[in-house]
């Protein structure tokens, strides 16, 4: 016994060692499972980030076929024109539109009686193109010592089903 007492200090500091170890062992063992565990969380939210961004992206997309096609009715066809007729100071005669079934989409015949100046009626065709209308045939008379012009347009728009 005595033979071990001239190396206590050292035994004693042996043991803190040890302790000391361990402890930090331990401590170090569970910090490195919880830095797994953030940067795991990390990567999910990085990954809802990229979702979320595909999101935002895919929803552009949508608006801008939404503003380039009709959606489902008639209604949207015949708002778009009349809007397009009082911007351009036409006047509407008369308006008829219906839904054609086809495969994928609608398709929705309209005949539309406007009166109008040339210059007017020309700026109106244009702001037709805008959407997914196309003129099938038009008939344009003007009366005699007249400054404006009667027209019959057969338009057809396509009309997405559902988007």
């Amino acid at each position: 016994m005595e033979y071990l007492l001239k190396f206590k200090n050292i035994l004693a500091i042996s043991g803190i060692t040890v302790f000391f170890v361990v402890v930090n062992f331990n401590t170090y063992s569970k910090h490195t499972l919880r830095i797994n565990k953030i940067n795991s969380e990390l990567e999910e939210i990085e990954e809802g980030e990229e979702a979320i961004n595909e999101w935002n992206r895919i929803r552009k997309e949508y608006r801008k076929l939404e503003d380039a096609f009709l959606i489902q009715e008639t209604m949207p066809f015949k708002q778009f024109v009349r809007i397009k007729a009082r911007q351009f100071d036409i006047k509407i005669l008369s308006l008829k539109a219906s839904i054609v079934e086809k495969d994928d989409y609608l398709e929705s015949p309209m005949v539309v009686t406007i009166r109008c100046s040339y210059e007017n009626f020309i700026s109106f065709i244009k702001a037709l193109e805008e959407k997914t209308i196309e003129m099938q045939r038009a008939r344009i008379e003007r009366k005699k010592d007249e400054a404006e012009v009667e027209a019959e347009l057969h338009l057809t728009g396509l009309v997405i089903k559902d988007l």
